[in-house]
């Protein structure tokens, strides 16, 4: 009976000394600064349209990203949309947001992959920060939204790589300049290049005073698409139509003139945007 029991004692020692044994697993730095965050927006709409009155509610879309830093001087993002009941819902989930970007200098940094057009003030601007929670109108279609040129929704996005910094600091360590200019596919997102012609897209502005911004855009390149269309001359005789196929493309030529003041809360912006 003696013996039954010191050998129990003894298993138990056993297992205790070997729980002690374990050793505790570190997560990487760059892992524990990954952030997880979302969100999603709901929509009432309503018409008064004599014979076609409808109204109903519907969720226009959510969100989903991770974002995060490796080593420091690199900065990572990833976001993927879900559209709601819209007539878009096939194309849904889709890539929005996919790019990494080189930080470690404030004057140069680098930024390359899936993500915003450097063009107009209001087009890097997140929507809920809008007055009304939507872009104006020229911003919606000369800055790649739903665009003129005839490309698909791109939340203002493209492919590409881009360069940017703020410089010369006032007394008070403000910068008082910045600039940005990228190498883009022109096809918006989630598309490769059809006629090999990049869209070169950049802007420059001042800050003169705190919550002040005054600056100018450019955009240049085109929009293209590959497939088979008609060409008729003349719809009375049928040897002026004929059938061609291969790769079209609209030229794109755009300039913008902004400015911007915040103040307590408050923000008065007005942006002018050209197109050819």
């Amino acid at each position: 009976m003696k013996k039954t029991i010191i050998m129990a004692l003894m298993a138990v020692a056993s297992v205790s000394a070997s729980a002690q044994q374990k050793q505790t697993i570190e997560i990487p730095s760059w892992l524990s600064n990954v952030k997880l965050s979302g969100y999603g927006m709901t929509q009432y709409q309503y018409s008064g349209q004599k014979d076609a009155e409808s109204n109903s509610f519907n969720i226009r879309m959510a969100r989903i990203s991770l974002e995060g830093r490796i080593a420091g001087d690199f900065y990572w993002k990833t976001q993927i949309q879900f559209n709601g009941n819209t007539s878009t819902l096939g194309s849904s989930p889709r890539m929005v947001d996919l790019f990494a970007e080189w930080q470690k200098y404030e004057y140069f940094k680098v930024k390359i992959g899936q993500f915003k057009n450097p063009f107009t003030f209001e087009n890097p601007m997140h929507p809920i920060d809008q007055g009304f929670m939507g872009y104006s109108q020229n911003v919606s279609k000369l800055a790649g939204f739903s665009d003129r040129a005839g490309e698909h929704a791109s939340n203002g996005r493209d492919i590409g790589l881009q360069f940017q910094g703020d410089f010369l600091k006032n007394a008070n360590g403000r910068n008082l300049l910045h600039y940005q200019i990228g190498v883009f596919n022109g096809q918006g997102t989630n598309t490769k290049d059809v006629d090999n012609q990049k869209n070169v897209i950049g802007g420059v502005w001042v800050m003169p005073v705190s919550g002040m911004r005054i600056g100018a855009f450019g955009w240049t390149g085109s929009y293209a698409r590959k497939g088979t269309w008609t060409d008729e001359h003349d719809a009375s005789y049928t040897a002026d139509i004929q059938e061609r196929s291969g790769v079209r493309k609209l030229s794109q030529n755009r300039y913008a003139f902004s400015f911007e003041y915040k103040q307590d809360g408050w923000t008065v912006r007005s942006e002018y945007i050209h197109s050819t």
